[in-house]
């Protein structure tokens, strides 16, 4: 079976407390590709759409706008990408399989109003609540004996339903 990309996922990468770096998580139905974000290749993608627009014709302000629309959806050419490609796009690119994940845990972020709610979710395991949430989600994995926490923006409930998929208990 070939390797298929279920879920594009921008994530903030907690280093410590004072450190974060922006990343995607790409999940597929074999592992966890994590592929780094970096000004240069923001900038890379900014111009290869600002190119696209004008080879289409369209003027200066649309080029511009081709140009700002890439900060919205930047991680969303990880969908026309191969797993294999994703991985060698940058040096830092690394991948996770399940196999080497002993703990993973999902945390809702704050709801609406100030009101935190703290769900830990084992995978397949969930819950019917359903709450307007505020951001960020959290996301914690215990990866070799070294915990990894990440922040994300994107549909709770899809990213749980996408992690389900490959994170079977």
């Amino acid at each position: 079976m070939d390797e298929i990309i279920i879920e594009v996922v921008p994530v903030t990468w907690r280093k410590s407390l004072f450190k974060s770096e922006p990343w995607a998580m790409i999940i597929t139905n074999e592992r966890l590709i994590f592929a780094k974000w970096t000004q240069e290749l923001f900038n890379k993608e900014a111009q290869k759409r600002k190119e696209q627009t004008k080879e289409e014709g369209e003027g200066k302000l649309k080029q511009f706008l081709s140009q700002l629309s890439a900060s919205f959806s930047y991680y969303d050419k990880y969908y026309q990408m191969q797993p294999e490609e994703i991985g060698h796009e940058h040096p830092d690119n690394f991948s996770i399989y399940s196999k080497d994940v002993t703990d993973i845990r999902l945390r809702k972020g704050t709801v609406r109003g100030g009101k935190t709610s703290r769900i830990n979710v084992k995978i397949n395991v969930g819950s019917n609540e359903v709450e307007d949430l505020e951001t960020p989600h959290e996301l914690t994995m215990t990866v070799n004996g070294q915990k990894i926490v990440f922040q994300f923006n994107k549909n709770f409930e899809e990213v749980k339903q996408a992690l389900s998929g490959l994170f079977k208990f």
